[in-house]
């Protein structure tokens, strides 16, 4: 949409978006990290692209993770006929985010100058990635309070956790230890355990 559209991600416009990303970028950030919740790709894949586009910092790197967001719901950005696994949508993330020059963290920190950024999406249950959950846009202001929680279906989705786990390990596991190191910083969206659900 255009500057007045309404259209945008969660509550913000197109326009709070930009005038958002121009007050970090106008700080002239060495290094932004963006700790998921990126985009609400299911209810338009174009939106991740936008998001990594608008927030790029055009003054160092910019990392991320993704968040939940970015990840549970069951959708096709490919458009094909069949739905994306969660293993596939996963891989479609760090896709989008390296085509549009973001350092997507996973299994491998980054550093600079002895600054080392480490981290995961780490833990969430993504069983409840189901289509029939897609709400319309227009639904969200009545289905503003409902809960991940009755939702969760763990033991489907311990494979799909338990490699993202594994990826925060060797990630943490690469970063040099503290005497041979300026500073640490580990970025998460949820934290890394299973007891958290």
């Amino acid at each position: 949409g255009n500057d007045s559209s309404l259209e945008g991600t969660g509550s913000f416009t197109k326009r709070e978006h930009r005038k958002f990303a121009k007050e970090i970028h106008d700080l002239k950030p060495d290094v932004l990290i963006s700790a998921g919740d990126c985009a609400d790709p299911c209810i338009k894949p174009e939106y991740l692209g936008e998001f990594f586009d608008m927030y790029k910092n055009p003054h160092g790197a910019s990392i991320c993770v993704p968040g939940n967001h970015d990840l549970w719901l069951n959708l096709d950005p490919l458009r094909t006929t069949a739905q994306m696994t969660a293993e596939d949508q996963y891989e479609w993330f760090f896709r989008t985010a390296e085509k549009k020059s973001w350092v997507g963290l996973r299994d491998k920190p980054w550093n600079k100058d002895g600054v080392w950024v480490a981290g995961n999406v780490c833990w969430y249950d993504y069983s409840s990635r189901n289509q029939r959950l897609m709400l319309d846009p227009r639904d969200y202001e009545e289905q503003r309070n409902w809960s991940d929680f009755s939702r969760m279906r763990m033991k489907e989705m311990l494979p799909f956790t338990e490699k993202r786990m594994a990826e925060f390990d060797a990630c943490l596991a690469a970063v040099p230890p503290k005497e041979k190191r300026k500073y640490l910083a580990v970025v998460t969206h949820m934290v890394g355990f299973s007891r958290l659900m």
